[in-house]
Formats: structure tokens, sequence, C-alpha cells
């Protein structure tokens, strides 16, 4: 998640080998099971979704996603937070989705707090927020077997998701610009046999990269530390 330009950090950074943080199995919830096959399989559509928090929203982000659901027929999208009991919040998002010609039908809102995880499961595609992208939410849809699609940008905020997704060995997910991010959406939302073979295996993937390896994060953590303590 290192800024590729010079200037946009102010402290020197201290650069870990693979990623910016570990999971142990403990952090790993075992205790919510991901549901095969997956949705898409079941329902005959795909479900594109977001459990991201909205203080993340912008009005050009949310019309991004509009403009994914509207190229894949049938799609739906589904917003996890517990705002979407808000009328206010429902009628907000579902303007913007109607002027990329998605109706209101097409929009689902659970408005859950804490016992989000479940919802995965009706989930095929998580979009995730931008410029602010997601950490903890990325973490949890790929650990609950729902694939991640993300805009890289220049600022560390911007490149979360992205060490994830790295980490994960899906770089097809990450993409540069807004025009990428509509493809990559779109191309992975009409090939349901992708979404399932992803679903299958994403959380064995998680447990297996670097993101699940705490042994070795805490080593290279604390090695990196001796040595700037050092000088």
């Amino acid at each position: 998640m290192l800024p590729e330009r010079e200037g946009l950090l102010i402290e020197k950074p201290l650069v870990l080998p693979h990623g910016w943080f570990a999971l142990s199995s403990g952090a790993f919830n075992d205790r919510v099971a991901v549901q095969n096959p997956a949705p898409v399989a079941r329902n005959g559509y795909v479900t594109f979704g977001t459990a991201n928090n909205p203080y993340k929203y912008s009005r050009d982000m949310v019309r991004t996603w509009a403009k994914a659901v509207a190229q894949v027929p049938n799609s739906k999208f589904m917003f996890v937070r517990p705002e979407g009991g808000s009328e206010s919040f429902r009628k907000n998002l579902a303007a913007i989705f109607a002027e990329e010609g998605v109706s209101a039908d097409r929009l689902r809102f659970e408005a859950v707090r804490g016992a989000h995880l479940p919802f995965y499961n009706e989930m095929d595609i998580s979009l995730d927020s931008f410029p602010q992208t997601g950490g903890t939410t990325t973490c949890e849809s790929l650990w609950m077997g729902v694939p991640v699609i993300t805009l890289v940008g220049e600022t560390l905020f911007e490149r979360l998701s992205y060490s994830s997704l790295m980490n994960g060995g899906l770089p097809e997910l990450c993409a540069r610009d807004t025009e990428g991010y509509i493809a990559a959406a779109v191309k992975l939302g009409k090939d349901p046999d992708c979404i399932s073979e992803l679903r299958a295996g994403l959380r064995e993937r998680m447990r297996a990269s670097p993101i699940g390896q705490t042994d070795q994060f805490a080593h290279d953590f604390f090695g990196l530390i001796e040595k700037a303590v050092k000088g």
C-alpha cells in the first residue's frame, strides 16, 4: 500500500515485506460458514453489494456502482448497513441508481449492525468504496468468499484493499481508473462460473496468504522495529 509517488507520506515509512496486517484464526470468524453454491447459482442473477461505512460514499462513487449494476442484466445491489433503516438513506441512494437506469426494486437494504457476516452468503461481488477503500470490510468480504473490486489510487488510504487483494493473488480485481473498475465488475458479474470458483476457494486462499501468517508477520514486524531502533 506504499504510495508510488514521493511526497504523499510525511514520515519515512517502515515497509513490511508482504502486508500491513495479519489475522489469526481467532480473528477470522470460523463460526460463520461460507455457503455454496454462490448466490448467483441459487437466484439466477448476480448480487453486488457493500458493507462499507457510508462516510466513505460520494455521489460519483455511488454512480460508478450504479453503472456497473446497469451493465449486468437483472443484477441487484445490496447495502448491508444499519443506515439502511433510514428512509432518507434509501431514497437518496435509489435516486442516484435510477439516474443510471437501475430501478429501486433492484436495490436491497439490510439494516444490521454487527451481525452482518451472514449476509455475505447472499452477495456475489463486493464493490469497494473509493477513494477511501475498505480495510476490515475487504478482509471480511474475502473471508466470506465474496470477491472485492477495488479502485487503486495514489495515496495510502486508497491502497488498503489493493494490498489485501494482491496478497490473495487477485490482481485482476484491482482497477486503476473508474472505467477499469466498472469493466472489472461487469466482467466478473457476467461470469457466474468464476464467481462460484472464487467463492469455493477464497477462505482457504486467505488463510494460506501472508494475511493468515501471524507468526511470520510478527517476525517481520519486530525485525523491522529492531532495525529502525538500531538505525
